[in-house]
């Protein structure tokens, strides 16, 4: 570190909090997204306040289900699967609040502004691909709930 650099402002800023929806196909892969200015795939997200209340964090889960499931979809019996820390694209910690639904006969939206990807719980994805946060901590997460005894569907 150079003199000019300890001179520079350190940004700082409390850590946002996310509420994130997976949603898992009877195939046992996860629903990623890619938005225009992402270069990983992650899950559906939307920002909560950071001491938004479970109501709070269930209507995000809701309003997430209403961008990703098609108008005639009932609305997904979803559990919350966990905290997990996600590093920004500058190292700064946010928090992920998931939540875990199964499609099942569920349809997608159709129209949406965004690349979608079904990655396979079982099987590591290709390098730099997924968000880290996701690929590191969420997806064995989803993985452990998998019934290794359950026949595979068809």
């Amino acid at each position: 570190m150079t003199d000019s650099d300890s001179s520079l402002p350190l940004e700082r800023r409390l850590p946002r909090r996310y509420v994130a929806l997976a949603l898992l196909s009877t195939r046992n892969e996860v629903l990623l997204i890619r938005r225009e200015h992402q270069t990983r795939y992650g899950l559906p997200d939307t920002g909560v306040d950071r001491v938004a209340d479970d109501d709070a964090l269930i209507h995000a889960v809701t309003t997430l289900q209403a961008t990703m499931l098609a108008e005639d979809t009932a609305v997904l019996n979803c559990a919350w699967l966990g905290r997990f820390a996600a590093p920004d694209d500058s190292g700064r910690l946010d928090m992920l609040e998931v939540y875990v639904a199964r499609l099942n006969d569920a349809k997608l939206q159709s129209d949406v502004a965004f690349e979608r990807v079904w990655a396979p719980l079982a099987s590591p994805p290709p390098e730099d691909m997924i968000d880290p946060a996701i690929e590191l901590q969420i997806m064995p997460a989803l993985a452990s709930l998998i019934d290794p005894q359950a026949p595979s569907p068809q």
